[in-house]
């Protein structure tokens, strides 16, 4: 299966650690990269995540999360929210 050029392409591109832009992201431990969408608007595998949107979302919806947790009511709901999670 791995064998195939397309195969190896995605799967080294879906890498957040050589994805350039990603690489070095406070947020990479909570992100992910699609290549299938980098691909479908920027033409490319890699893309160009300063320019993609689906970055912009998720760099901005990171930054609202880690705002909100700065007040200790918020961080509580989120961690409820979080061990709600874990028992289903």
């Amino acid at each position: 299966m791995m064998n195939k050029a397309q195969t190896r392409g995605c799967a080294i591109s879906s890498n957040l650690e050589i994805q350039p832009g990603c690489f070095r992201c406070a947020y990479k431990p909570y992100c992910g990269v699609c290549p299938v969408v980098n691909y479908e608007s920027q033409g490319s595998l890699w893309g160009n995540m300063p320019a993609n949107d689906r970055c912009k979302i998720f760099m901005g919806i990171f930054d609202l999360l880690f705002d909100s947790i700065k007040t200790p009511k918020n961080e509580k709901i989120l961690r409820e929210w979080a061990d709600a999670e874990k028992k289903d």
